[in-house]
């Protein structure tokens, strides 16, 4: 596999290039991209020389800090690209011109013309069709060992579902796996008020609505249990079926499990109209404590 990881000397960058180095496996690569901001030096007419030593000095700077959160079974894989453009855009062509897996960024970078979730990140969510891993600091946390991962799945039977690049990543040993998937609560349905009206009295119409309510939640499970039974760990067992806002779930549950990870996806990325503000995806990558993992999923036909 091959990883691109954006890098700007923020503590957000060094959790990316930890975090992807250890969901990485043996022979994979890295790719460590850095675009040096725009030096203007006051009174002094720099050449474009002094510029560019300068750059490529901060470049190496940059670099050499982030090689030493690579594991040293990696560090001889990887390799460097000094951007010539903003992160936004570059990182976009980078991915393309190394052919990256997935990418790798901070959720906060430097400032607002760095890596900052809401620019970057957002330009990479919305117009890359590769995974984007936004990593956070993992806490020190007492009395725990492993790794747990949150994976909330939207629909099997009706979307492509990216298992095969999720297996292909080296998690780390012990990780814990869960998949939840998220069903409407039943006072949420869009019901009429005249029909509500209508039937409010009928106490066999409630009860009959209720029952199927509840069939349906059990072939739901039936359904992402057969699921969640073809994958290889860590998540292999069976499902999480919860009720409710799907961002607010997967944001209480994230924390109620201290997740490390939370991967979630987005159908057919690749356009702004198709990945719009508000959407769970952008409220879990907004609000989360944790690194979020944004997969794509399209629709089957």
């Amino acid at each position: 596999m091959k990883a691109l990881i954006g890098v700007d000397g923020s503590e957000g960058a060094w959790a990316a290039v930890q975090q992807a180095a250890e969901l990485l496996p043996q022979q994979s690569e890295l790719v460590l991209y850095y675009a040096p901001p725009k030096l203007h030096l006051r009174g002094t007419p720099a050449s474009r020389e002094f510029i560019d030593k300068a750059r490529e000095g901060l470049a190496k700077a940059v670099f050499d800090e982030a090689l030493k959160r690579v594991p040293k079974s990696l560090q001889h894989t990887v390799s460097t690209i000094v951007g010539t453009q903003g992160p936004r855009r570059g990182l976009l062509l980078a991915a393309e011109q190394v052919n990256a897996d997935f990418v790798a960024v901070g959720a906060d970078g430097l400032g607002a013309a760095q890596l900052l979730l809401g620019s970057v990140t957002r330009a990479l969510l919305r117009h890359s069709t590769r995974p984007v891993l936004v990593a956070r600091p993992i806490p020190v946390r007492e009395n725990r060992s492993s790794y747990r991962v949150l994976w909330a799945v939207d629909d099997p039977p009706a979307v492509h579902v990216p298992i095969e690049f999720l297996e292909k990543l080296a998690w780390p040993k012990g990780t814990k796996g869960s998949v939840v998937h998220v069903v409407d609560p039943l006072q949420s349905m869009e019901i009429p008020d005249w029909f509500k009206e209508q039937v409010g009295h009928d106490k066999e119409f409630a009860r009959r609505f209720s029952e199927e309510y509840t069939a349906d939640k059990q072939r739901k499970f039936n359904e992402m249990a057969a699921f969640t039974a073809e994958l290889s760990p860590p998540f292999g067992n069976l499902p999480i079926l919860r009720e409710g806002n799907v961002a607010n779930v997967v944001l209480q549950m994230a924390k109620e499990e201290a997740a490390d990870l939370v991967i979630v996806g987005t159908r057919d990325l690749g356009t702004v109209e198709r990945f719009f503000l508000g959407s769970t995806a952008e409220s879990i990558l907004q609000f989360a404590t944790c690194s979020v993992l944004v997969v794509h999923m399209q629709a089957k036909p």
